[in-house]
């Protein structure tokens, strides 16, 4: 009776450790209202690997003295270009400025920026481009949410523009480029967004001289920023097919040395681009229109080591492995699904020569190693995906061969996963293997998910 009732029991125990953590998060807190001001400077492709004492000076000592993040820059496109991050920022929802795939490299901007009157901007494809969003796309993201949530907005240069203009189309402030006045301009409104440019390209020449300029341009928006003011800046798109984590940093009172994370992603030192409009209004200690953000105001978290090229590494590193991990994934689930389509073909005679039949004539029975084979081979593929999960607890994207490295760290992970099924005491009767499978599966992915563990969700299983 005892033994009939211990799979259920293990289940149930599992199960509810799943759960548990599932529910937790990680030790936060949240700033009080700091900031009479919040200055949002993005800088599409801006990635941690950009940033360095001597390229990069003014963002290294912000870095040093706010709290930093990796910053997930999903939109409503993939990849997200820098129209569309631009847009996801001022709606605070995955947004997409329209339903054109992209074929290639991100192309630049092309928006119509009007300047009736010289002090604000008009977008006259606003109104098209929420229409599109409200009516295309499963999201329903209002582009302007943000700043309509303010009584005005700044905006300097081109991509700011897009992401602080209304729904309607009018830009408060605006001003193409850095101004001579932008001490005064800053302090206009409450909320100002600045483009520092796109950092782009694959030779490092290249990207070292764009992350020059916008550290250059940001070191003057720091002199310029109004006493209490919150500065956040994020790169906040992709510049080509290779999604990556971007920059991410908040420097004001309140955001001192920590890591940045938010409820939306419920990991230390992560957040999403949709993050950031709550949290710029959580800052200024204003609501957030809840029906039209999807995302949640950042917070910071401890335990960043003081030394800030240890803490940069992480979530360096945390780039290299996602990008390792969208490579790995591709060949991972094609050979996971092949294997799978032939282990089916294989079980359909076995199944059909395990049925009794009434007839004088029956089907030999299978070989029993055959059948012991094919059943360890199916559980073997049930625990595939766990076992991705579990191979990230070996840094195999550091290696300079990383597809071959979690091939062989993924074998060594299914192997041993198969064997606790297989080892297991009811392994035999006739749920055992599959809730053991479940067990082993649920352990897994539990880990994976459980705030602060090694493990990562977008693994080679996927993300």
């Amino acid at each position: 009776m005892l033994r009939r009732l211990l799979l259920p029991l293990v289940a149930v125990v599992l199960f509810a450790g799943g759960c548990a953590a599932l529910a937790q998060q990680p030790t936060t807190k949240t700033p009080k209202r700091t900031a009479d001001y919040v200055v949002i400077a993005g800088a599409p492709g801006l990635r941690w690997d950009d940033v360095d004492p001597e390229t990069t000076p003014t963002l290294w000592r912000m870095a040093e003295r706010g709290s930093i993040g990796s910053l997930s820059v999903r939109s409503a496109r993939r990849p997200t270009c820098p129209v569309d991050g631009w847009l996801t920022l001022g709606a605070g929802n995955y947004a997409a400025w329209d339903g054109q795939p992209v074929t290639e490299e991100c192309r630049p901007p092309r928006v119509t920026i009007e300047r009736p009157d010289g002090i604000g901007a008009f977008l006259p494809d606003q109104r098209a481009v929420v229409r599109h969003n409200q009516e295309k796309l499963r999201w329903g993201a209002v582009p302007g949410a943000l700043a309509e949530s303010v009584r005005c907005s700044v905006a300097i240069g081109p991509g700011a523009a897009i992401a602080a203009a209304r729904p309607f189309g009018r830009v408060d402030r605006y001003r193409p480029s850095l101004p001579d006045d932008l001490a005064d301009l800053l302090a206009s409104c409450v909320l100002s967004i600045v483009d520092l440019g796109t950092v782009a390209g694959e030779e490092p020449e290249e990207r070292a001289a764009a992350a020059a300029r916008a550290d250059a341009a940001l070191a003057r928006v720091l002199d310029a920023r109004p006493e209490r003011s919150l500065v956040i800046v994020a790169g906040i798109a992709d510049t080509d097919h290779t999604s990556r984590l971007h920059v991410a940093i908040a420097d004001g009172p309140g955001w001192d040395q920590s890591w940045l994370t938010s409820a939306s992603t419920g990991r230390v030192g992560y957040l999403q681009l949709v993050d950031l409009a709550p949290t710029a209004l959580a800052a200024l200690g204003r609501p957030a229109p809840e029906r039209l953000f999807a995302g949640k105001p950042a917070t910071t978290a401890e335990g960043r080591p003081h030394d800030l090229p240890a803490a940069i590494a992480r979530p360096a590193d945390a780039d290299r492995e996602a990008r390792a991990q969208r490579h790995v994934a591709t060949w991972f689930f094609a050979v996971l699904t092949g294997a799978q389509l032939v282990l089916a073909v294989v079980s359909v005679p076995l199944l059909r020569r395990a049925r009794r039949h009434g007839g004088p004539i029956e089907d030999r029975p299978a070989p029993r190693w055959l059948v012991a084979t094919v059943q360890l081979l199916l559980v073997g593929a049930a625990l595939a995906i766990p076992a991705a999960l579990i191979a990230d607890l070996v840094p195999w994207w550091r290696s300079g061969e990383a597809g071959w490295v979690f091939a062989g760290v993924l074998l060594l992970a299914l192997a041993l996963t198969t064997a606790v099924v297989r080892g297991a005491p009811w392994y035999a009767s006739t749920l055992g293997p599959g809730g053991k499978g479940a067990g082993v599966g649920g352990g897994g992915g539990g880990d994976a998910v459980f705030p602060g563990a090694p493990l990562q969700p977008t693994s080679g299983g996927g993300d």
